[in-house]
C-alpha cells in the first residue's frame, strides 16, 4: 500500500529500539499520525537491525523483529483511518470508499474532546531523560506542553506566548525576563530547582505571577556531598590521576579517615538533616548550624553557633538556600577563622561562597580541599556541552586548575528518582495553580 507522502512525524532522528516502540505507540494511539509513512519506517527496522548485526549484537538484533507487530498494527489503523479521514496527499485507490453512516442518536455521539487545564513550555527541557515522563504527565493530566532544550536567553522569550506558565532551570530570571514573559500572557513560573534565588520575586509579584518550585528525595544530594568528602579526604584525585601514567607509588596519597574527623554541617533542612543522619553511622563528631533547630538532626549533631563550626570543622559542608543574608557566607573573613586544611563541600548555590576568597584560601593552604558541585556564576554553563569551547568564566578556570578541587557540573541531584520527582512537580505547580488552588511546593 502506498501512504502519503506528507509525513505527519519525523522519523529522522529515531536511532534505537526504544525511540522506534516511543513512535510507533504515540502512532497508534493519536488518530493525527495515521499519515506516517510506513516504508520509510520499514526501511528504518531493516537498517537498524542490519547495523546491530554488523557490530556484533545478535542478542539485540534477535530481538528488533518483533517490532514487526506495531508496524503491522499501525499498517490496519492506517487503513481503517483512511476510510474515515480525508488525506492531504490524496486516498488509496485500493481502499473501498465507507459508505455514509446514518445520523447517530443523540446519546451515541462522540463525547467533546478535553479541554486543557493549563498549558506549560519548558527551558532547558531534556529529550534522553525527562521528556517522557513529562509527555506521560501531561496527557494524563490534560496538560498542553511545549519544549525547547536552550535557555530563555538564547531561544527567546517568543517560544512561550500563549502559554499560561514556563518551567526553567536556574538561570536568568530577573525583572526584565519576568516582564517579557508576562507581555507574552504567561501567569506562572514553574523552578526546575529546589532554590528560586533566580527569580526576582518582588517583580513577579508586582506581575501578579505565581511561582513555584520542586522538591525530590533528599537522600541524592545527600550521599553526594558525603562522596565527595571522602574523595576529598582521601585525595581521590590525585590517586586516581597518577594511577593513570603508572605511578603507583604511596608518596603525597595518604588521607585521613572520615571517622576521625570534626563533620560541620551549615543547614539542618531535609537534606542537612539527612547528611547528618547518614553521616552519624560513619561515627565522626558532627556539628551543626541553623536558625532553625531540627530536633531529628540534634539526635545525632550538636548545634552551635557559625564561629565555633568554623573554628573546630575538619569539614565544612553547606545546605542551605540562598538569600540576601548569607549571599558569601564563606567569605574572607569566614576563612580566616577556620581550620588550616580544612575540605570545603558545596551541593547548595553557589552564591553561598565568595570565589575570590575561596581561591585566595586554597592558595594559602588554609582550605587543603574543595569539592563543588555548584558555582557562584553558571548561567548558561549546565548543563551545555561546551566541549572546544572558550568560556568566559574566570573563577571556574582557576578552580579547575587546582590539583585538590573537585568540580562537578551541579549533577548531585542528578538520579533516576529525582528527575522524575523534578519533571513531574514542573507540571503539578501551574496545574495547581490554574485549578485555583496552591501547589504543593509554592513559593509566590
Amino acid at each position: 500500500m502506498e501512504h502519503g507522502k506528507d509525513y505527519l512525524v519525523d522519523i529522522s532522528y529515531v536511532r534505537s529500539k526504544e525511540e522506534l516502540h516511543r513512535l510507533l505507540k504515540k502512532a497508534l494511539g493519536l488518530p493525527d499520525y495515521y499519515g506516517m509513512n510506513l516504508d520509510a519506517l520499514y526501511d528504518l527496522l531493516s537498517e537498524y537491525r542490519a547495523m546491530l548485526t554488523v557490530t556484533g549484537q545478535d542478542e539485540a538484533a534477535a530481538n528488533v523483529p518483533e517490532l514487526t507487530d506495531y508496524l503491522e498494527a499501525l499498517d490496519r489503523v492506517c487503513l481503517d483511518a483512511e476510510m474515515h479521514y480525508e488525506i492531504e496527499s490524496g486516498k488509496d485507490e485500493n481502499v473501498p470508499e465507507e459508505p455514509e453512516a446514518e445520523e447517530a442518536p443523540e446519546a451515541a455521539q462522540e463525547e467533546e474532546p478535553k479541554k486543557e487545564k493549563v498549558s506549560v513550555f519548558f527551558y532547558c527541557m531534556r529529550p534522553y531523560d525527562m521528556l517522557p515522563i513529562a509527555e506521560r504527565y501531561a496527557a494524563e493530566h490534560d496538560i498542553r506542553m511545549g519544549w525547547t532544550t536552550g535557555y530563555p536567553a538564547t531561544d527567546g522569550v517568543d517560544l512561550a506566548a500563549g502559554y499560561d506558565a514556563v518551567c526553567v532551570t536556574p538561570s536568568d530570571m530577573g525583572a526584565e525576563m519576568l516582564q517579557a514573559f508576562a507581555d507574552r500572557g504567561v501567569k506562572y513560573i514553574s523552578c526546575n530547582s529546589i532554590g528560586y534565588d533566580h527569580v526576582d520575586l518582588e517583580m513577579a509579584k508586582e506581575l501578579g505571577m505565581r511561582v513555584s518550585n520542586v522538591a525530590y528525595p533528599p537522600s541524592g544530594v545527600a550521599n553526594y556531598a558525603i562522596m565527595l568528602m571522602m574523595m576529598c579526604q582521601r585525595r581521590i584525585m590525585q590517586i586516581m590521576g597518577r594511577a593513570g601514567v603508572q605511578d603507583f607509588s604511596l608518596e603525597g596519597k595518604i588521607g585521613k579517615d572520615i571517622s576521625f574527623s570534626t563533620v560541620g554541617v551549615i543547614g539542618t533542612g531535609k537534606i542537612g538533616g539527612t547528611v547528618i543522619r547518614h553521616l552519624s553511622g560513619f561515627g565522626c563528631r558532627i556539628l551543626c548550624y541553623d536558625p532553625y533547630r531540627n530536633e531529628e538532626a540534634a539526635q545525632y549533631a550538636e548545634y552551635t553557633d557559625l564561629d565555633t563550626l568554623f573554628k573546630e570543622s575538619d569539614i565544612i559542608t553547606l545546605h542551605t538556600n540562598a538569600t540576601e543574608e548569607n549571599h558569601h557566607l564563606l567569605n574572607a573573613e569566614a576563612f580566616a577563622k577556620m581550620k588550616k586544611g580544612v575540605v570545603i563541600i558545596n551541593t547548595a548555590r553557589g552564591k553561598l561562597i565568595d570565589t575570590d576568597a575561596l581561591i585566595s584560601a586554597i592558595e594559602s593552604g588554609k582550605v587543603g580541599a574543595a569539592a563543588l558541585d555548584v558555582l557562584e556564576v553558571e548561567d548558561g554553563l549546565y548543563y551545555a556541552n561546551l566541549e572546544g569551547k572558550p568560556i568566559a568564566n574566570r573563577g571556574m578556570a582557576v578552580l579547575r586548575s587546582f590539583p585538590n578541587v573537585i568540580m562537578s557540573p551541579h549533577t548531585a541531584f542528578y538520579t533516576e528518582q529525582a528527575v522524575r520527582y523534578m519533571t513531574e512537580g514542573c507540571l503539578a505547580g501551574p496545574l495547581a495553580f490554574a485549578e485555583g488552588r496552591d501547589a504543593e511546593h509554592t513559593v509566590l
